[in-house]
């Protein structure tokens, strides 16, 4: 798997696709949160990008079509065969095939998808499954960096697992453009914590100018004074 794999066990392949013929239903909750339901287009997207065939997507308070489905997010579903990520830190997934059914539950949290501390675990399960089963690779933002083999098939063969974030802080200064934003994620780009952190020493020149100005480094015109085109950062 794309991160820390672990209770790696041998699974069935899932046919979402066959011989250009769709198989396979991409379900979410009655009540799915933003990031289970952009995981669900992004399973989709990539699936018809790869075949030229769109997966449907179905609340699990509808009525179902028959065939394999891909259950995504916290879904009574998941819950019903035992798959419980609420002890998992942010952005972890449990990954199960079983019954004919893929489940891809991860540890989520409400909020916009492409923010920085929205929890998607399932998102990124998603992103997992992509990489290292079609094998889809995003190599820079923009469509032109999206390299999605085209199939008449896609069988999906994930190992039943729990993935955990190796880093719980990935930032990437800047991203704030759409694409940029898109492909970030990708990457798996988010937090698990949020830490408190900034500049340092923005109050020294306060505290420590007048009495000891050799601590500071000498300007062009020959003082020691705070320089107005430095940024003092939190005082």
């Amino acid at each position: 798997m794309a991160v820390a794999a672990l209770l790696a066990l041998p699974a069935s392949g899932l046919d979402l696709v066959r011989e250009g013929k769709a198989l396979a239903t991409i379900v979410i909750p009655a009540q799915a949160l933003p990031v289970e339901a952009y995981a669900a287009k992004e399973l989709q997207y990539h699936i018809e990008v790869s075949t030229g065939l769109r997966l449907p997507i179905f609340s699990e308070d509808r009525e179902l079509p028959a065939g394999a489905r891909v259950y995504l997010g916290n879904c009574q579903a998941a819950a019903s065969t035992k798959i419980d990520p609420s002890k998992l830190p942010g952005n972890a997934y449990i990954i199960k095939n079983t019954g004919g059914n893929l489940y891809i539950t991860g540890k989520d949290s409400s909020g916009d998808p492409l923010d920085l501390d929205t929890h998607e675990g399932t998102l990124f399960g998603v992103y997992d499954i992509l990489e290292s089963n079609l094998p889809v690779r995003w190599l820079w933002p923009g469509k032109l960096g999206e390299v999605i083999p085209r199939t008449n098939t896609v069988s999906l063969s994930p190992d039943d697992g729990t993935v955990r974030p190796l880093l719980w802080f990935k930032q990437w200064r800047g991203g704030s453009s759409p694409g940029e934003r898109v492909w970030l994620k990708r990457q798996r780009f988010g937090r698990s914590i949020q830490p408190q952190y900034g500049h340092s020493f923005g109050n020294y020149w306060t505290r420590f100018g007048p009495t000891h100005p050799e601590y500071f480094a000498m300007l062009p015109d020959g003082t020691r004074r705070l320089d107005p085109t430095s940024d003092p950062g939190p005082e």
